[in-house]
């Protein structure tokens, strides 16, 4: 995976998770909060759950352990998730781009939760982010439709297509 490659999906992330957020600012406080029929989480836990992971593997990638960063009953509404959300993924861009190219490619390890201790590359770690952050993000559209929100399209196909018609 090339430098650019990691910066556009770093891009797309980003780009989804304020989809979602702008979303969410469209749910009543009552309906942010609370959880949707079966197993499907409220809006504000699906998102917090999405800022974890992101914060998660900006932990990893610093080379600290994991750890959750935020607490759903502490995010009374979208503007205090984003506050603290985005510079969690401004950090993860920082940190990322600022490795040289070839540290991508070379052998990374990280340790999970449980004290397992993954080895890989880096490209392959951002893969992994990418990927289990668009099931994330598919729960948490889940759970702002259930909430009353209208369908938001976050899918990398989407980002592309809406770069594209930015650019001249």
């Amino acid at each position: 995976m090339t430098r650019a490659e990691v910066e556009m999906l770093l891009d797309w992330h980003a780009w989804a998770s304020e989809r979602l957020l702008a979303a969410a600012s469209g749910v009543g406080p009552g309906r942010f909060a609370a959880n949707g029929p079966g197993s499907i989480p409220s809006p504000r836990d699906a998102l917090v759950r999405l800022a974890n992971h992101d914060a998660t593997w900006l932990a990893r990638w610093r080379g600290a352990p994991a750890s959750f960063a935020l607490f759903p009953g502490a995010m009374r509404g979208t503007q205090a998730l984003a506050g603290r959300w985005t510079p969690i993924r401004e950090e993860t861009r920082a940190v990322l781009l600022a490795l040289p190219a070839e540290a991508f490619g070379e052998p990374w390890e990280y340790r999970t939760r449980s004290g397992r201790t993954i080895r890989t590359t880096r490209a392959l770690s951002v893969l992994h982010f990418v990927t289990r952050a668009a099931y994330l993000r598919a729960v948490a559209v889940t759970a702002l439709r259930e909430a009353g929100a209208r369908g938001v399209h976050v899918d990398l196909a989407a980002y592309l297509e809406a770069r594209q018609r930015e650019r001249p």
